[in-house]
């Protein structure tokens, strides 16, 4: 018996093969052929978006009069994708529709991914079988979910984003019907489906979106309003599901993330590369071949070379970031941020499949304050640590043109930017991960926060105030030190939000750190000399840094890894100061990003 398709080569790249599935029901066997035909003049048809999931037990089929043998989860999808009585259904479904085994063939066919699902009339996303219709019964909820949030807004569609909490609330405590919602909800969630890279391109490149599990389906909006609507703990919370590092919490924010790709909010590949690091994908290539159908196709041809599975993943992350500091994208050096160096071939290039599946910290894009100091000229070895200095007088980053070229084959960075400062002192941990610990990092809390939060606090607090010498001093301090500490990088925020902030900040209990304020005028004064971001916003930038004070008694965040002796550059072009490491032989290494305040 054959286990595979019969294939013959495609004529050129613009052709594709559909898959007319044939009508029939259980126990009938599934029926259908592949029929070559152009993307441009193809019939209509239906894309298929799944997982594949485990190969076995392989499950028979007959595909162009051949038997053959596919995996349970498509065969799941087809089983219940067929007609019943009368007719064929068209299909464009990758296991098949692509010969899997021809290189050549796999590196054409995902140029044409975006364009595939662009064209399909509808996008099936195949979650799985439903065997005790729990994912029926939550289709059930989020249409009702859907239904009532529409008429509490009274028009014909609504901005998720700007969804009131307390409606959302009350439309929860009213469809809430004991256990059986949670499990309903959770266990449609932990669908594998939610977590894989290449679900996102065939999403949001869809006219039509629809998720169905076992006979039942329900439009992807009405999913996707029910999932964005929980993006608040406290809802979480309120649902009985907001349990740190669960499968179904860690879905619900890769479907918020869905939005925002939908939303055409993410453009550059490496903005799609950061937003998409929590989904997972059996190659390493796909990290950046699974998501470039997402860009315009000018940024799409700019890329092109990388859409090879027969280059080594290291060289394929290489060229990435090559070709994007060629074209200004100075970003894509902040996905180092998050490796020691010992996991970094190159130190300013990213092992992606690393990061994959974890909560990294958000990108500190922001300029420091002006500055006029040395200009240098950084190259990078193959081994990240051949950076030559030379000086030169320019001043910092803000509005400067990014200087960037590369050496010896791609393995040598030459960039030009701003000497700013030496890193003189660090807290010993850095700041918590909220997402890894529910409410870590609120600072109106700060009393009552997790061990490592209140040590933060007080090691921040020491590294600031160690060489206040007076009263006005320690005021001056303190003031540097809340605008460090919550990001006050342009002065120009709402003081109005300071008001937790500051009230927590005249309750604590002295211990020769805080300063004594102890006239109204003084308190009014620290007020309004104050402009404070909202703190969460605060909280999310600075999670996973180190607090810093510098050789100049700048405060601030520096990237994890960082250490007492790195040095800090602004290079031109780039939104944020870097932190790099000296080596015994006149060169430096690549650390991250930083905040100096």
């Amino acid at each position: 018996m054959a286990s595979e398709c019969e294939y013959r080569k495609l004529p050129s790249s613009r052709y594709i093969r559909v898959l007319q599935l044939h009508n029939g029901k259980d126990p009938d066997e599934i029926s259908c052929e592949l029929v070559v035909t152009t993307l441009d003049e193809a019939p209509e048809f239906e894309a298929l978006s799944y997982v594949w999931g485990d190969f076995l037990p392989r499950m028979p089929i007959r595909c162009s009069g051949r038997a053959v043998e596919i995996g349970p989860s498509l065969h799941g999808a087809l089983r219940h994708l067929r007609q019943e009585e009368y007719g064929t259904r068209t299909l464009w479904v990758d296991a098949l529709c692509i010969n899997q085994k021809d290189m050549q063939e796999r590196n054409k066919q995902v140029r044409l991914m975006g364009d595939l699902y662009r064209r399909a009339a509808k996008t099936i996303i195949w979650l799985g079988e439903d065997p005790d219709n729990q994912a029926w019964r939550a289709f059930q909820i989020m249409e009702v979910f859907d239904e009532r949030l529409r008429s509490r807004k009274a028009v014909g569609s609504y901005d998720i984003e700007s969804d009131d909490s307390a409606v959302t609330f009350k439309i929860i405590q009213e469809i809430r019907k004991g256990d059986t919602l949670l499990r309903a909800i959770t266990e449609l969630f932990e669908r594998q489906w939610f977590s894989r890279k290449w679900i996102i391109q065939e999403l949001v490149n869809s006219k039509y979106p629809v998720v169905k599990s076992g006979a039942h389906e329900i439009p992807w909006h009405v999913l996707e309003h029910f999932s964005f609507a929980f993006r608040k703990d406290i809802t979480h919370i309120h649902m009985g599901i907001k349990k740190p590092g669960t499968k179904a919490i860690h879905h619900l924010s890769n479907t918020a993330a869905l939005y925002l790709m939908r939303s055409s909010r993410v453009t550059t590949l490496t903005n799609v590369i950061y937003h998409t690091l929590s989904f997972s994908c059996t190659q390493a290539h796909d990290h950046i071949i699974g998501i470039l159908g997402l860009l315009q196709s000018s940024e799409v041809q700019k890329f092109d070379s990388l859409m090879r599975y027969d280059m080594p993943e290291s060289e394929q992350w290489r060229r990435y970031i090559q070709i994007a500091l060629e074209g200004g994208d100075l970003e894509a050096l902040v996905l180092v941020d998050n490796l020691p160096l010992e996991a970094r071939t190159i130190s300013w290039v990213p092992d992606i499949a690393q990061l994959s599946g974890t909560v990294i910290t958000e990108p500190i894009m922001f300029i420091s304050r002006k500055s006029s100091y040395s200009d240098i000229v950084m190259k990078g070895g193959a081994d990240g640590s051949i950076y030559r200095r030379r000086d030169m007088h320019a001043n910092t980053s803000k509005g400067s043109r990014p200087s960037v070229r590369f050496e010896d084959e791609g393995t040598v960075l030459v960039l030009e930017g701003v000497l700013l400062d030496r890193l003189d002192e660090l807290t010993s941990i850095v700041k918590p991960n909220s997402e890894k610990e529910m409410h870590a990092g609120s600072l109106e809390g700060m009393g009552y926060k997790c061990k490592d939060e209140k040590q933060m606090w007080y090691e921040a607090t020491s590294i600031a105030f160690r060489h206040a010498r007076n009263r006005a001093e320690r005021l001056r301090v303190w003031e540097e030190f809340t605008r460090a500490w919550l990001l006050d990088f342009d002065d120009s925020l709402d003081v109005t939000r300071a008001d937790s902030f500051i009230q927590y900040l005249l309750h604590q209990p002295g211990d020769g750190l805080i300063p004594d304020i102890k006239t109204m005028a003084e308190a009014q004064h620290l007020r309004e000399s104050l402009n404070v971001p909202e703190l969460d916003i605060a909280d999310t930038m600075t999670a996973n840094y180190y607090f810093c004070r510098t050789t100049e008694g700048r405060l601030g965040w520096v990237a994890p890894h960082s250490q007492p002796g790195d040095v800090i550059y602004v290079v031109l072009g780039s939104k944020s100061p870097h932190v790099f490491r000296p080596q015994d032989d006149g060169t430096f290494k690549l650390i991250g990003q930083c905040y100096i305040q």
